[in-house]
């Protein structure tokens, strides 16, 4: 349940609402019963194949009501789904360093109820009812290991085909979020790791993610700002081939630590991690308003641990965003054009000290 209340002020753009007192009423109810089940079959001696399966069925009821402002009542909403997913992952041990292997999947995300959907009253009744998700995919990768654990790489191939996609969109009318069907779209692309251990306590890792995401079947979707605010702005735009939102083409991480014996039964640690991202769309209608910009964060910590008796104690002094990055983690579309943000945090330095107790 939830309840809501609020005065409309003349920062909303018409002295038409002025001082209305809005009131918004919900509710929802959600029951899911589910059973899975899952296998290892050793084909061979050096195939595997691991499968799982799961079925869940999910009965969804509630209703929405708003008075005062752009009146609506839904009426009582009832959604009932029976949502699969199942996995099989083929693994060859062509070596005892090698592992090559392949992974297929689907599953069925829940659906759900717009109980606070302010685009209602125009898109209708059937907005309010938003369809499980639906995904397919596949991942073809290796994982290998070198000079007895010393240098390990991973790298994998993936492809997934999501229908149906479940986002938010922003009504402007009502000024409030719901949910959306946002058609389908492909996601593929190719991840790697490295990770080095050259010493005792050395370790470095790099990882990264060169990403491809479109949009395959979004040919009604909601129009951003600089298209919509324009004259004779069409009722909605094309998507088709167009990134997805929050899909950075490029990604990736390095990381460093090394621990040492202090003194004693004192070990200490020092590490780093710097993790950079491209740009990347903050909604869904891809607005060049809400362009997020590429960014890189360091983070770098040190430390102590051991033991006391039974017990065990550690100290950790941390840095986050050590070089006072300042960059967007989210930028999303507001009325009227406008665009609002939340900025990460700047430089944080912390302590952290910790007691295991035990018996």
């Amino acid at each position: 349940h939830y309840y809501d209340n609020s005065d409309v002020t003349t920062w909303y753009g018409s002295t038409t609402n002025t001082g209305k007192y809005v009131q918004r009423f919900g509710k929802l109810n959600d029951n899911v019963v589910s059973l899975y089940a899952n296998s290892t079959w050793h084909l061979n001696n050096q195939l595997d194949l691991i499968t799982g399966l799961r079925g869940s069925y999910e009965k969804k009821t509630g209703s929405f009501k708003r008075i005062n402002k752009s009146d609506f009542d839904s009426g009582i909403l009832s959604q009932t789904e029976f949502l699969p997913a199942a996995t099989a992952s083929l693994n060859w041990y062509a070596t005892p360093n090698i592992t090559p292997y392949l992974t297929l999947a689907y599953a069925e995300k829940s659906g759900g109820l717009n109980v606070s959907s302010g685009a209602a009253s125009k898109a209708g009744t059937d907005s309010l009812y938003i369809d499980p998700e639906k995904t397919s995919s596949a991942e073809l990768g290796i994982k290998t290991h070198w000079l007895q654990h010393k240098v390990e790489w991973n790298t994998a191939l993936f492809w997934s085909e999501v229908r149906d996609f479940q986002t938010t969109a922003y009504d402007e009318e009502s000024q409030s979020s719901y949910l959306i069907n946002a058609g389908k779209y492909r996601s593929r692309g190719v991840e790697t790791q490295l990770s080095v251990y050259p010493t005792d306590g050395l370790s470095l890792a790099l990882n990264g993610t060169l990403l491809d995401t479109r949009y395959l079947d979004f040919t009604n979707a909601k129009c951003p700002a600089e298209v919509s605010l324009q004259p004779n702005a069409p009722a909605t735009c094309d998507l088709n081939g167009k990134r997805v939102f929050s899909s950075p083409q490029l990604s990736w991480n390095a990381r460093a630590r090394y621990e040492w014996n202090a003194f004693g039964n004192v070990q200490a640690f020092v590490s780093g991690q710097y993790s950079w991202r491209s740009w990347s769309y903050g909604t869904v209608d891809d607005s060049a308003f809400t362009r997020i910009p590429s960014y890189g964060v360091l983070n770098v910590s040190t430390g102590l641990n051991g033991k006391q008796g039974s017990n065990a104690w550690h100290v950790s002094l941390w840095m986050q965003n050590a070089l006072n990055k300042s960059y967007y983690r989210v930028i999303k579309a507001g009325d009227y054009g406008s665009a609002f943000g939340q900025l990460a945090d700047g430089r944080l330095i912390g302590l952290t000290v910790g007691w295991d107790f035990k018996g």
